[in-house]
């Protein structure tokens, strides 16, 4: 009997521990069902006052340890009423600030930003810093890039100094309000504090091996579902108490105002804007070319070789022209002296029979 009430003891406690953390705030409703669930498993209903201690009897045997471990779940569920209502009044808000800024002293404006988040307790969680580009130095233009984590209380702070510091182009602030989660979560780990509580009790009684693996795997699987729970507050509890701010900061030549200007305004800043363009551009070019005058020198060796033989060709090309019309000249007439004499052979081929003929009349005659 004794093992069967082990089973229904950490059934009731597995089942009340659930119904703890579901409905926290039910009160005495929770309390009449959870009387019910114990008188329907053959417990009896029993407070922290009520306890009869084991005789040897089974038959006889009664809850004492186990009272007091059901009686902890159910005060937990009040007591959690009570941690949900003074929590309710406390909002857990977790703050995110998203700044780009720009900056004459890139240098200067880092090393503040390092200085002011260490002066007010945070912590720089990622930092990237860019120091140009070999192949893009036109103004030797630098970034960096800060995830900081700074207190809750510190924010507002810290955002006036940059903006005093820096020139703030883009600025957001977001607010996630996870009160209702909070206090879940801490109606998760209570319930399940109060259930390791009464599980550890309950292994005092347990006298056979088995009643001891089962109440030790349950056991193990309340510690992981606490470690887990627990592990999330700690997570909550550091993104609520540090704000995080997302900033970028880029060096520049001219900052980009900020209140709106008049017509000769732009006007103005346009022209000495693309008079400052005109210079940059010959700065560079001179710059460039100066840098490039190894690779211009043996560029123009080569094109002034092309050149010198493109030169030699068309001189010739005249000279190339006679030599090639007199040597078609020549075959020319070379052909024409073959073909006379060809003539001269055949002419001379038919002459002869009718010479033949002609010795042969007068011999006759």
């Amino acid at each position: 009997m004794k093992n069967t009430f082990i089973k229904k003891a950490l059934t009731g406690i597995t089942i009340a521990a659930a119904s703890a953390s579901l409905f926290a705030g039910c009160g005495s409703t929770d309390n009449m069902a959870s009387e019910a669930f114990y008188a329907d498993n053959g417990m009896a209903a029993y407070s922290a006052e009520e306890s009869v201690a084991y005789d040897g009897d089974d038959s006889v045997y009664l809850e004492s340890e186990g009272a007091e471990a059901a009686t902890s779940v159910e005060t937990g569920g009040t007591s959690k009423a009570d941690t949900v209502t003074e929590q309710s009044s406390t909002r857990k808000l977790i703050t995110t600030v998203n700044m780009s800024a720009e900056t004459r002293d890139f240098d200067t404006s880092v090393a503040d930003v390092k200085a002011k988040t260490e002066s007010l307790g945070g912590y720089i969680e990622n930092e990237n810093v860019y120091n140009g580009s070999y192949y893009d130095r036109d103004y030797d233009s630098r970034s960096a890039s800060f995830t900081i984590r700074i207190p809750a209380a510190k924010l507002d702070e810290f955002v006036t100094d940059v903006k005093e510091d820096s020139n703030v182009t883009d600025y957001s602030q977001s607010v996630n309000d996870i009160t209702l989660s909070y206090v879940d979560l801490e109606s998760h780990i209570e319930s399940l504090e109060g259930e390791l509580e009464s599980l550890n009790r309950l292994m005092e009684q347990a006298d056979t091996v088995e009643d001891l693996i089962t109440i030790e795997e349950r056991c193990t699987q309340v510690r992981y579902e606490l470690e887990s729970y627990e592990s999330q507050r700690r997570t909550y509890d550091n993104k609520i108490n540090y704000s995080t701010v997302y900033l970028n900061l880029e060096e520049v030549v001219e900052l980009t105002p900020v209140a709106d200007s008049t017509v000769w305004q732009r006007i103005s800043s346009g022209f000495m804007s693309n008079l400052k363009g005109l210079g940059v551009f010959l700065l560079n070019f001179l710059v460039w070319f100066i840098a490039s005058l190894p690779i211009l020198v043996f560029l123009a060796v080569i094109a002034i070789v092309i050149i010198l033989i493109v030169r030699h060709n068309i001189n010739k090309a005249p000279e190339r022209a006679a030599k090639k019309a007199a040597k078609q000249a020549a075959k020319a007439a070379k052909a024409a002296a073959k073909a006379d004499a060809a003539k001269k052979t055949a002419d001379n081929t038919e002459n002869q029979p009718e010479k033949s003929e002609d010795n042969s009349d007068k011999n006759e005659a």
